[in-house]
């Protein structure tokens, strides 16, 4: 937006930063929208046609239909493992939807087979897919292995930030 294009956002969820407190989110959609961002949270893109030199799409919000017509279209959706091919399960890995499936200790199902990072899942709840995060675990993994005495990382004390401008940054619940 500060570059002069205009820019709107859209969320499937009820609210721009769906993980972050709903004050935090609050504040986010007033800072876009003081700078003329369209921020359009609860919505879902129903249709979507792409030509030369636009694309047009069909948005569904709070039960209106109405359609943007865009120059360039930026999807963020998530993100997933990337194990597929690996041959993970012929050699005894459990995984589950493409994630390995760890302990507290990151030991997979098969023996002296450790796993850290964006490809893991303790088989509940979500998995915090950081940098620093995936580093602590490669160090208490190499800790166990020297035969050092570990603890199980706290995930619920774990920094985190989201890139927008404002920034949000957090930790803890």
């Amino acid at each position: 937006r500060r570059f002069g294009s205009q820019v709107s956002v859209i969320e499937v969820l009820p609210r721009l930063a769906p993980i972050e407190d709903e004050a935090v989110s609050t504040e986010l959609e007033k800072a876009f929208r003081k700078r003329g961002i369209k921020s359009l949270a609860g919505s879902t893109i129903t249709g979507v046609t792409a030509f030369d030199d636009r694309v047009e799409l069909d948005v569904t919000s709070g039960g209106q239909a109405q359609r943007l017509t865009v120059d360039m279209v930026l999807v963020a959706a998530g993100r997933r493992p990337v194990t597929d091919g690996l041959g993970l399960e012929e050699q005894g890995i459990t995984t589950e939807r493409g994630y390995i499936r760890v302990d507290a200790f990151y030991r997979t199902s098969a023996p002296g087979v450790s796993a850290i990072g964006d490809v893991i899942t303790f088989g509940q709840g979500g998995h915090p897919q950081l940098a620093h995060v995936s580093s602590s675990e490669g160090v208490l993994v190499a800790e166990r292995i020297a035969g050092h005495h570990v603890a199980p990382i706290n995930y619920a004390q774990v920094p985190s930030c989201t890139y927008s401008d404002p920034e949000i940054g957090r930790v803890g619940l």
